[in-house]
């Protein structure tokens, strides 16, 4: 079964921002960034039992060749996106999204 993956507002426009970010710097770079973070939902989707927990329920799962990390639950039917997180941001910032 393949679960659905839904993002948070914050989420959605962090990931978009980082989109635009990169695109900005170097032509392509923003949709090479794009689809390492497609890589990424896809192996969470395949098999999120394999990242590591940074809450009780909240996991992280890092996207290659970039600065930045998914945080994600993983339930039943769905993976939740909560943060397309740039590693180099403040983590307390992070911190007080994911243990709301």
């Amino acid at each position: 079964m393949t679960r659905l993956i839904g993002f948070a507002g914050p989420a959605r426009l962090e990931l978009l921002d980082a989109i635009s970010f990169y695109e900005a710097q170097q032509a392509g770079l923003g949709l090479r960034f794009e689809a390492q973070v497609d890589a990424t939902l896809r192996r969470i989707q395949s098999d999120p039992t394999i990242f590591r927990f940074v809450t009780a329920t909240v996991q992280k799962a890092r996207i290659h060749k970039f600065p930045h990390s998914v945080y994600f639950v993983a339930l039943p039917d769905i993976i939740g996106v909560l943060a397309v997180y740039d590693g180099r941001r403040d983590p307390d910032a992070l911190r007080k999204r994911l243990t709301r």
